[in-house]
């Protein structure tokens, strides 16, 4: 049967970095440690923060490493405060944010010192060899070419990027990837029984369906859709927070 929806694109880059710099100083500018979605999409004249300028701004600044969300929340980063309040250049810095998001960090592996190819045919190399889908191609090729010459890394149509900044992001990512799996430890030690407590379903190709027993004698039943990328994932969580502490205060 032919397919009525497009598969979903590989997770990349939707905005500029200099989008991603007024960004995070709309959100300094609150003063805050941590501030609601809500709160920064009213600086953009947002009523509400799940339109899609809005969240591409969230997903783009994550994937450079600039905040954190958690909760239909956000907080800046180190790296972001390093950033706003300098006490040295940033511009090295800032490159090593370049190649945080994975597309972008193989696209430098397979073009660093070499010429880069123009948007057109970039974007259909993003198709065919990248994930990214047919919808996205385009904004996605654009976008890395601006955020390229934005850093100064693309000179004469070369892509250089160089090799210390590669070094110091594979460290801090090492670092960063170390924690995450060891804070993960216990959970993967306890996979097998979650999942026996909570009879979760894997077996369909669709979805991943959670039975959760409660004292009441009825089961919350959840439908989780198999192939669900980061941010789908991470907003799915959000409004089953949001759903429960409306409903129940909680």
């Amino acid at each position: 049967m032919e397919e009525i929806f497009e598969k979903r694109s590989k997770q990349h880059p939707n905005e500029t970095w200099q989008e991603c710099m007024e960004f995070i100083k709309k959100i300094d500018s609150k003063k805050l440690p941590i501030v609601a979605y809500s709160e920064i999409a009213t600086e953009y004249g947002l009523q509400n923060y799940q339109t899609r300028s809005f969240m591409k701004k969230v997903t783009t600044s994550k994937q450079f490493g600039l905040i954190e969300v958690n909760n239909l929340t956000i907080k800046l980063t180190d790296i972001s405060k390093k950033i706003l309040y300098p006490t040295s250049d940033t511009k090295q810095l800032e490159i090593e944010c370049f190649i945080r998001p994975p597309l972008y960090r193989e696209l430098v592996e397979k073009y660093n010192n070499k010429a880069l190819p123009n948007v057109n045919i970039l974007s259909n190399i993003l198709l065919n060899e990248f994930g990214i889908t047919k919808a996205a191609k385009d904004v996605a090729a654009r976008i890395f070419i601006e955020n390229a010459e934005t850093m100064g890394i693309l000179k004469g149509g070369v892509l250089c990027y160089p090799e210390q900044g590669v070094k110091d992001t594979d460290n801090e990512l090492e670092k960063e990837e170390l924690t995450i799996k060891n804070e993960m430890q216990d959970e993967i030690k306890t996979e097998a029984q979650v999942n026996k407590l909570y009879n979760v379903n894997n077996d369909t190709d669709e979805y991943i369906k959670i039975n959760i027993p409660t004292t009441i004698g009825k089961s919350a039943q959840i439908y989780i859709p198999n192939g669900l990328n980061t941010e789908d994932a991470e907003l799915l969580r959000d409004m089953i927070d949001v759903i429960l502490k409306r409903k129940f205060g909680i």
